[in-house]
């Protein structure tokens, strides 16, 4: 089969899927920007992002190259954040799918462009726990971590406060930042070695990987309350508890159980009718 991943950076959400499909004795072939590439017509077009790539496609490119036998829709946060979605013709999307029932409720009562026709799946992502396994050693550090960009919508005006209330119980505890777009294609593992505990103030994530990264190491995050963060995490990790029990063993469990990428990668293959043609029997 061959396969065109349409994203818009983020690789950390598609590289474990083109990689398996790649082993699997699929040719896929992954672009920033939608394009086709000349002698060579995809079997499946997967668009990682419901962002312009696919209103292009939908409304334009599909006129000019024609529809390929499988489209799906893989919708984060800022696409039903900034409605995005309302300017894609679903007529010519196969399947929707959502990184959390919270967001695609947030779709719920819009039927246009064929919207309430498309099939719609709510697959969570996944953490590679061959990659991210329990941090070596637990003995405290006294730093807390905060990974991600330094943006306003990330809550980064709460981390003064947050770093004053840790400090009051120990004044050794310090802040360290890693921004995980400068740091996703070396190895976190390291830096997660480094923290007791991820903070993550952040008001608005679909799912945030950090957090579940963090929670395979067997790390306690602290996180704000955005709209699927109950559904996703549960109740027990809010910075407003401010909760500090480190259970390792209980936190990687809830990786294991629910948002293992194995379990990510067979849900979406099974979505989009990839099958394994190595001869391997591996799904």
């Amino acid at each position: 089969m061959n396969i065109a991943i349409f994203h818009d950076g983020g690789s950390h959400f598609f590289k474990p899927l083109a990689k398996h499909w790649g082993e699997q004795g699929h040719e896929v072939r992954e672009n920033a920007n939608y394009s086709y590439w000349e002698g060579w017509s995809p079997d499946l077009v997967l668009f990682e992002f419901c962002n312009r790539n696919v209103v292009d496609f939908t409304n334009k490119w599909v006129h000019e190259y024609g529809r390929p036998s499988k489209v799906v829709v893989r919708c984060h946060g800022v696409g039903v954040r900034l409605n995005i979605y309302k300017n894609v013709n679903f007529d010519y999307v196969d399947d929707v799918i959502f990184v959390s029932n919270w967001l695609k409720n947030q779709t719920d009562g819009w039927n246009g462009q064929g919207f309430e026709g498309v099939p719609k799946h709510v697959v969570y992502n996944g953490i590679n726990l061959d990659k991210f396994r329990l941090k070596r050693d637990f003995e405290f550090t006294y730093k807390i971590g905060y990974a991600g960009r330094m943006i306003d919508l990330k809550g980064i005006d709460q981390l003064p406060a947050i770093l004053a209330k840790f400090k009051e119980i120990d004044s050794r505890y310090e802040l360290i930042i890693a921004d995980p777009a400068e740091n996703r294609d070396r190895d976190m593992n390291e830096w997660y070695e480094q923290i007791d505990y991820l903070i993550n103030p952040s008001l608005s994530e679909s799912f945030c990987y950090v957090v579940g990264e963090a929670l395979a190491k067997g790390i306690r995050p602290l996180i704000g309350n955005w709209g699927s963060s109950s559904e996703v995490w549960g109740n027990d990790f809010y910075l407003d508890d401010f909760c500090l029990d480190r259970t390792p063993d209980r936190f990687r469990r809830i990786i294991e159980q629910k948002y293992d990428e194995k379990r990510m990668i067979k849900e979406i293959s099974d979505i989009c009718g990839v099958q394994d043609v190595s001869g391997t029997g591996c799904v």
